[in-house]
């Protein structure tokens, strides 16, 4: 096991700060507040007026973004500051007014959860097991926690017994060292120091404890309405635990390790986690303690008096609609009803009663799985009927329905979106697998926005230079007043690198450089130019240029290109024979839910060079839903016996019927979950001279489920 330890760190790089104008507004955590009730009423959105809904700007984070963003305006810089992470081992801070990238953190594996702000400092959890405080405005790491396990839990900080903030604590959940289901906690951390104050692993019922339980779902608290019970950390135990905790906020129970109260949501089995948040409301006069809403992924949301733990109602979202997936979207409160996302939309229940309001089925003849929670804007004075739910679905669209449940506005952003929105005063912010933040608002700019233009190379393959010259990128950018700059991003995706300008590296961070421009036209059109250089081995590239006009406004669909620089060597080639992409190879789950092996096989070809021939070929196998590498049967280096799959990036090798030989067939066989998951693999063959393929070749995504239609392989 890890051992916890306190560790002090250095500053980031820090980019620019001349980025213009504020917002004003805050939307510090998940959900918005620390009872996860996802609604506001400062906003400026209404039902009535979210139709004029457009896009401000979107900011390419470098990496499929499955964190919700937060955001404040922070007076010493004059800025609202949004803060995300992604799965490329990234957190970011963008000016909310413009989109500028302000500084960015490099992590050891990719953020799932959502950040806290707290005063000037922003918190993030990773799958790197490190809790970081950084100083908001410049990104610098003022102190970090080391769990015991991976962070994908949102974490909460809030002020647990109110005697001011000399004793706020910040509170998440870890689900182990491999990020699975290998035994987790929650943790309570001083804001001020990062010091331990107490931990919780008092799983499963008393006198049957669940060691391979933890904790992913967001943490929320209840203050102790009514004076019943303490104040209150609440949430969710993952499989094959499948329950809701209560623990004094102050405690953690941490002497006795058992709970104040603990509620059975699902049947002890693998996948009906509790993933979503508990939603914690003071809504009926009989439970003066309030209540919480939860769903496992039964699909059962539950109502519980937060008082003892006891269900007050239920309802059945699979006997309502058969056949539409689990529930795992936390529940947004908005006065009397809560409105939570399934497999079809968004539902919306009497928080009193339980009862179905309205369905988004009742009124819309297409749907898709919801996982994100609904932010809602309801401006004081408003009816229920007049406010604004966003929310996104997993083929990648952004939605905009009124208090009805009617549908006013949907923008697809291209990747499938699992992040929950973040409003402030007069923008919503929220993050999308296709990698981009994106943020919109009611209308355009003051002008129309900027277009780019990739000119050449404009995709296919292109000569390689030469050895020691540059491949030039060119193109043009138009805007009905002025282009003040142009932004262009080098990727090399055959190493998933990208081009530094300022310090002629390649870097494992999405890097932006300000290209040089020629106006023309008085500068409402102009052409602009960089370069690159490429190595004997050439590559596969991906270029995003996007123009930034006179009012801060950036081009509001960014100019793409790829394209492939032949190698002047002589690399292997690789190819997979089975699974091909898209196929479910089982039959059934053996005996209902166990592991499975599945053997990935290919070939690999070598037939020029000095040496002719394939030394060897790595494989590296990835779970799509958790973004976890399979290490090989003898476990994860560095984590205990047994683990196989860690968050951090791992290859194998794989096992070759003709070592050496100009052409041989390699093979791996790697265990499944013991339910179902999506995985994706790529392959990387070795030649006698040293020589790789140019990059990893991908050999798609497989989807390994019950038999039956494959409904649900995401856009991963």
């Amino acid at each position: 096991m890890y051992r916890r330890m306190l560790v002090k760190a250095g500053p980031v790089t820090l980019l620019s700060l001349c980025a213009m104008g504020a917002q004003a507004g805050d939307w510090t955590k998940f959900a918005g507040d620390r009872s996860l009730n996802g609604t506001v009423r400062d906003a400026i959105f209404k039902g009535s007026n979210v139709g004029g809904l457009a896009i401000q700007w979107q900011a390419n984070t470098g990496g499929a973004v499955w964190a919700s963003p937060v955001a404040k305006y922070f007076p010493s810089i004059q800025k609202t500051l949004v803060f995300i992470g992604n799965s490329s081992r990234m957190i970011a801070a963008y000016d909310a007014a413009t989109g500028d990238r302000v500084w960015y953190l490099r992590t050891g594996a990719a953020v799932f959860s959502t950040p806290v702000i707290w005063g000037n400092s922003v918190w993030v959890g990773g799958q790197d097991r490190y809790l970081r405080k950084l100083n908001a405005m410049t990104g610098a790491i003022e102190c970090q926690y080391v769990s015991d396990g991976g962070i994908t839990s949102s974490p909460l900080i809030t002020d647990p017994d109110g005697a001011g903030p000399a004793t706020p604590m910040i509170y998440f959940g870890d689900a182990g060292l491999a990020g699975a289901d290998d035994g987790g906690h929650v943790t309570a951390v001083d804001v001020a120091d990062c010091k331990e104050k107490w931990r919780f692993s008092g799983y499963g019922p008393v006198g049957a404890p669940q060691p391979l339980a933890g904790t992913w779902s967001p943490i929320s608290f209840a203050p102790g309405w009514g004076g019943g019970h303490p104040p209150l950390i609440l949430f969710g135990g993952s499989s094959p635990d499948n329950a809701v905790y209560a623990i004094n906020a102050i405690t953690g129970n941490a002497a006795t390790n058992v709970p104040l109260w603990r509620l059975q949501a699902a049947p002890n089995i693998n996948d009906l986690d509790v993933g979503a948040g508990v939603t914690a409301a003071h809504v009926r006069p009989a439970t003066p303690g309030g209540v919480g809403f939860v769903s496992a992924k039964n699909s059962v949301m539950r109502a519980i008096d937060l008082n003892d733990g006891k269900q007050v109602w239920e309802f059945d979202v699979l006997a309502d609609s058969p056949g539409n997936y689990h529930v795992r979207s936390t529940a947004a409160y908005l006065p009397g009803r809560i409105i939570f996302g399934y497999g079809y939309g968004l539902y919306a229940l009497n928080a009193t009663t339980g009862a179905k309001i309205w369905k988004t089925a009742d009124f819309q003849a297409e749907g898709h799985d919801v996982l994100a929670s609904p932010a809602i804007s309801f401006p004081s004075g408003s009816r229920i009927g007049d406010a604004a739910i966003f929310y996104g679905d997993i083929h990648g669209r952004f939605h905009a329905v009124n208090g009805g449940g009617q549908e006013m506005w949907s923008y697809d952003t291209g990747g499938p979106i699992f992040a929950s929105a973040a409003l402030i005063q007069d923008r919503i912010f929220v993050g999308s697998g296709d990698g981009f933040l994106y943020a919109f608002g009611l209308g355009g700019g003051v002008s129309a926005k900027p277009d780019t233009v990739i000119s050449s190379p404009s995709g296919g393959t292109v000569p390689h230079p030469g050895v020691g010259a540059d491949v030039t990128v060119s193109g043009s950018a138009s805007d009905d007043r002025s282009v003040s700059r142009v932004l262009v991003a080098v990727q090399d995706t055959s190493t998933g690198r990208w081009w530094d300008a300022a310090t002629k590296t390649w870097v494992p961070v999405f890097m932006q450089t300000e290209v040089a421009t020629s106006p023309s036209a008085g500068g409402s059109n102009v052409t602009w130019q960089t370069k690159f250089p490429i190595a004997t081995a050439g590559g596969r590239f991906y270029v995003q240029a996007e123009a930034v006009d006179s009012d801060a406004q950036h081009d509001a669909e960014v100019a793409q290109a790829r394209f492939t620089v032949p190698t002047l060597g002589n690399p292997p080639d690789a190819a997979f024979t089975y699974p091909a992409a898209g196929q479910n190879p089982l039959s059934r789950f053996p005996n209902g839910r166990e592991s499975y092996p599945i053997t990935v096989t290919g070939t690999a070809t070598d037939t020029r060079g000095a040496n002719p021939g394939v030394q060897r070929v790595y494989v590296e196998v990835r779970n799509s839903d958790h973004n976890e590498y399979y290490c090989g049967p003898a476990g994860c280096p560095g984590l205990p016996a047994g683990t196989l799959w860690q968050p951090q990036w791992a290859q194998i090798e794989a096992t070759l019927s003709n070592p050496g030989g100009t052409s041989t067939e390699w093979s791996i066989v790697f265990p499944t979950y013991d339910h179902p998951h999506n995985y994706r693999f790529r392959v990387k063959p070795v030649d006698r001279d040293g020589e790789t393929s140019q990059g990893w070749i991908d050999g798609g995504k497989i989807c390994v489920r019950d038999p039956g239609p494959v409904t649900d392989c995401y856009r991963i």
